[in-house]
């Protein structure tokens, strides 16, 4: 692993590390709280409660995992080894996710919703889609599409009371963790699989699509 890569790695989880300890301690906030503030006024907009409520629930994480499957079982017939490192990396990245969520044990901002608020499963799991529908549909603006989704997610889940503006952060960070540490061993491995910083610069053009 070169060195800039090992800087990568260390940095993330540091931030990661950051924000639980921060989070832990109730430091953080100081942050949530006006970007809460800041999200809430949107119910000032016609449709955006309606919009934000339908979002939320059309791309829940059960939903998410249903996707996913779909497109690991196409990427299947194209390429084996594809499907099988992003099946290996979405089904480890969530898991952890959640064993993380049960670790920090963060309530939620409100007492009627139950579960746990850190991470926020619903930004990981559409994140985490994201790259399993990258490794099929690779051209630049899908990028811009799937990130745009992302963030309406991460708004979504604050502006109705289920998570923290941390909550949501710590799952990107802690999804470019996974991303970085599966490079690692696809670097290490020798395996040549178009992954994580071959997103953007695909070597096959069969997944130019």
């Amino acid at each position: 692993m070169s060195a800039i890569h090992r800087k990568y790695i260390a940095s993330t989880l540091i931030i990661l590390i950051a924000l639980m300890m921060l989070v832990k301690t109730n430091l953080i906030l100081f942050i949530d709280e006006p970007v809460y503030h800041l999200v809430r006024l949107l119910h000032y907009i016609p449709y955006a409660h309606t919009f934000l409520t339908f979002y939320s629930e059309i791309f829940a994480p059960w939903h998410m995992v249903g996707v996913m499957a779909v497109i690991i079982l196409i990427l299947l017939f194209k390429d084996r080894q594809v499907a099988y490192i992003t099946s290996i990396f979405a089904t480890c990245t969530l898991l952890l996710g959640i064993g993380l969520k049960y670790f920090i044990h963060r309530p939620r901002p409100v007492e009627y919703i139950s579960g746990y608020s850190f991470p926020s499963l619903h930004t990981l799991t559409i994140a985490v889609a994201g790259v399993v529908f990258l490794m099929l549909f690779r051209r630049f603006y899908w990028h811009i599409i799937v990130y745009i989704m992302v963030f309406i997610m991460m708004i979504s889940r604050i502006y109705l009371h289920a998570h923290y503006f941390s909550d949501t952060v710590a799952s990107l960070v802690f999804e470019f963790l996974c991303l970085q540490v599966a490079h690692h061993y696809l670097v290490k491995y020798h395996l040549d699989v178009p992954f994580t910083t071959y997103l953007r610069h695909p070597r096959r053009k069969n997944f130019d699509t």
